[in-house]
């Protein structure tokens, strides 16, 4: 069963579902409070069903790569990193809460994917009507540190979405989601630029009218998401962005909130 539904209304339709033994995907946000959150996992776990988020960019090419690298280390421990994400919010995001769980919330889940769960969260806000900028620093269990620049503005009519991850010997970035540039640093005794051994590989979708509209359904992660709720329905795991990984999510979006100032 795949539900999508105002915000408000979700959690009530997945309970409906839940009690009729039905497997559920439920777009983003399940719950907009982690109890919400939690009573929702618990539910689906009583009555033995799958239950999973739509947290699409988990899925997206892109960020796997990134997640490769950060778990390969192929690069080195992941040591910082920096994200920006801004949109064009105001249609439907009032304020700072209604930005992060309705918006950003996808960034916030992809940080806890990439490197673990935040253990010191600060950051500070600016609120003007429907405009909205936050600029966020987190530290993670895996040691990572980094910076989250988050907008909502009609500034942002184009939207931009780009992540740096910085490692012990290099650095990784996913560009707008479709491109990922991977540089190694050279450290084999000479100056950098003295010599031609850095390297940079650039990972890019092909360019072709082929793919008619389905390029951006799986770039973005919505046909990944969808075949790993398949997958798991059949099998009977634990999917990867499941209603008890929803709480974490949620309860790291309730600490940014509280801690911007």
């Amino acid at each position: 069963m795949v539900v999508v539904a105002q915000a408000e209304d979700m959690p009530g339709i997945v309970l409906k579902c839940i009690a009729a033994g039905k497997n559920v995907f439920a777009e983003k946000p399940l719950g907009l409070k982690s109890a919400e959150a939690k009573e929702l996992s618990d539910k689906a776990h009583e009555a033995g069903v799958i239950l999973i988020v739509g947290f699409m960019k988990r899925y997206a090419p892109s960020y796997l790569k990134l997640k490769e690298m950060v778990t390969s280390k192929q690069l080195g421990e992941a040591k910082s990193f920096n994200v920006e994400f801004a949109v064009d919010s105001t249609p439907f995001c009032k304020d700072e809460e209604a930005f992060l769980k309705l918006a950003a919330i996808h960034i916030v889940d992809l940080m806890r994917y990439l490197f673990g769960e935040a253990v010191a969260v600060s950051g500070f806000k600016s609120l003007e009507g429907g405009n909205i900028s936050q600029a966020i620093s987190l530290k993670f269990d895996s040691g990572v540190v980094g910076n989250a620049y988050l907008v909502g503005m009609d500034a942002w009519t184009r939207e931009r979405e780009n992540i740096t991850v910085t490692f012990e010997n290099g650095f990784a970035t996913v560009e707008d989601i479709n491109k990922v540039i991977i540089h190694r640093s050279s450290h084999t005794g000479d100056v950098s630029w003295q010599t031609q051994t850095e390297e940079d590989t650039v990972l890019t979708p092909s360019a072709t009218p082929m793919s008619g509209a389905h390029r951006d359904l799986y770039l973005r992660g919505f046909v990944g998401e969808l075949t790993h709720f398949k997958e798991h329905c059949i099998n009977g795991e634990t999917p990867m962005s499941s209603g008890e990984d929803n709480i974490k999510t949620m309860d790291l979006v309730e600490s940014i909130l509280m801690n911007l100032k």
